[in-house]
């Protein structure tokens, strides 16, 4: 009683101690172990499982399935960035009148004028990923559907709007160069990246001195380099690319379509089975798998670049699902690409006379002949007459007047006659074409003419040039003779000077013999002189 009266009044820390010594008194050292160590577990073992469910739901926690630790493919090569850096600058007629000299200015000019919006030219990496993977390194070619698709310099040229020459790029990596541009830019940059190109280009915008204005060209054309043309798998951009954008004078005169494609098929060709290693300009890509299949129709007719036609969204829903190695649904065109009248006016040059054909890795070329409008199942190529030409028109003019009637109520007779129209402007083309050959043969001999008559003016010149000569040398041997008698002219004048003198000297001399006296009188001497 009295021990319980003495723990009421001890505080709870000594009732606490008085119970642990009490236990301690009693436990064992197991069961001490077991108190000190509560909430602590010193072993613990895996659930066994006994059923195979079980033993799935294990297995999926103990290792994740393979596609959940795969990054996302990323490549850099993107339109869209472009777009929304052309839209959002405050480009002045100033800077307009620089870009014309880049071989980028169609591109650049369709995004100013269009006031593009960049979200609709958003790319799609895994099927980009999956057009790589149908490369085929023996054909050097990509297989949709079983029919060989090559990807030729006439796609980049078309697709893009490019205007380039003939030269040779040499893209090898080198040191910084040293001009006025890199000194007034980035005199301190040991390299040159995209965020600082576009830095560099924001500013030079803003700029009102004319290096500004050119600058703000040079800058951008730097930008669609490393950003869209020639991307790689960092930010870098090489200064190989500041040697040829330095000179704006002279930057068309070099062959951008063959170095993009040589860039992108070189990578293609060594990184097909893993696709996000490979690098340059890929997201071409979708807008060439558009161009050569009847997949997806195009937005708009007659724009250009042809990279505007098309909807790489609606190319993404139809594609879903899709094994481009196996059958599939739609038609592929293996011709490569031809200009229409518009895009040709477009690029002030005509493309067709200017292609190489496809080009492979190595910069070699094989050409393929081909109508745009014919699409063909199988991968050979045909070579076609003008009258095999005009019946494709044919049946492509019959195709498309049964699709308007089907779609757009038109009468019978009125699409017969639609047929006929269409038919005699297929006419129309081919005679064209033939008079176009005409014209070049003309051309041909206008030239040859011009040859003749530069030679006939040189004969003539030279000729001319001989008669001149040879005056000139009669001329030189008259002075000389002419030297010749003058010197003995005054010869002459001096001896005749020297005889009168004598002649006068003998005279004096008779006159003074003849005086008697010996002296000389005044008047004889006169007389003398007088008669002198």
């Amino acid at each position: 009683m009295a021990e319980n009266e003495c723990r009421r009044g001890s505080s709870p820390w000594t009732r606490s101690c008085e119970r642990r010594k009490a236990d301690d008194g009693n436990g064992s050292k197991g069961n001490n172990l077991g108190v000190k160590m509560q909430g602590r577990i010193l072993f613990k073992q895996a659930k066994r499982v006994s059923n195979a469910v079980g033993r799935k739901v294990a297995e999926d926690i103990v290792a994740p399935p393979p596609q959940q630790t795969q990054t996302r493919m990323n490549f850099r090569s993107n339109v869209a960035g472009i777009v929304k850096l052309v839209r959002e600058a405050n480009l002045r007629d100033a800077h307009l009148k620089q870009l014309r000299k880049t071989p980028f200015w169609i591109m650049i000019e369709a995004i100013h004028m269009n006031n593009l919006n960049h979200n609709e030219f958003r790319k799609c990496d895994d099927l980009i990923a999956k057009i790589i993977r149908s490369y085929n390194q023996r054909d050097n070619a990509f297989n949709i559907g079983g029919v060989s698709v090559k990807f030729g310099s006439s796609d980049i040229r078309l697709i893009f709007g490019l205007q380039c020459g003939k030269r040779r790029l040499d893209l090898s990596p080198g040191q910084r160069p040293v001009s006025d541009f890199i000194q007034r830019r980035c005199r301190d940059a040991a390299r040159l990246t995209s965020k600082l190109v576009k830095t560099l280009f924001l500013e030079a915008l803003n700029g009102k001195k004319k290096q500004d204005e050119e600058d703000t060209a040079k800058l951008l054309g730097l930008y669609m380099c490393g950003k869209l043309f020639f991307s790689n798998s960092g930010e870098t951009i090489s200064w190989a690319f500041v040697r040829y954008m330095n000179d704006l004078s002279t930057v068309r005169m070099y062959d951008w379509t063959g170095a993009i494609l040589t860039t992108v098929m070189a990578s293609i060709k060594e990184f097909h089975r893993t696709p996000g290693k490979v690098t340059g300009c890929v997201v071409a890509l979708l807008y060439w798998f558009c161009e050569h299949s009847n997949i997806v129709e195009p937005q708009t007719d007659n724009m250009f670049p042809r990279f505007l036609k098309w909807d790489i969204g609606a190319l993404m829903n139809k594609i879903q699902g899709v094994d481009l190695a196996g059958p599939i649904g739609f038609q592929v065109k293996v011709d490569r690409l031809r200009s229409f009248d518009y895009e040709r006016e477009v690029m002030g040059t005509d493309i067709e006379a200017e292609e190489d054909g496809f080009a492979d890795i190595n910069g070699g070329g094989e050409d393929c002949d081909g109508v745009d409008e014919h699409f063909m199942a199988e991968g050979t190529r045909k070579n076609e007459s003008d009258d095999q030409v005009v019946q494709g028109r044919k049946l492509d003019v019959k195709r498309f007047t049964e699709h308007v009637d089907r779609n757009s109520g038109i009468e019978r007779d009125s699409s017969h006659k639609l047929e006929e129209a269409l038919i005699a402007v297929a006419e129309l083309e081919m005679q064209n074409k033939k008079k176009d050959k005409m014209v070049s043969s003309l051309e041909e001999e206008v030239v040859g003419l011009k040859r003749k008559m530069e030679l006939q003016a040189v004969n003539i010149v030279g000729g001319f040039e001989c008669v001149v000569k040879m005056k000139n040398d009669e001329l030189s041997k008259l002075k000389n003779e002419n030297d010749e008698l003058r010197k003995r002219v005054l010869l002459l004048e001096d001896q005749l000077e020297d005889r009168d003198v004598h002649d006068v000297t003998q005279r004096f001399r008779e006159g003074v013999d003849i005086g008697s006296s010996g002296v000389v009188t005044f008047a004889y001497i006169t007389i003398a002189w007088t008669q002198w």
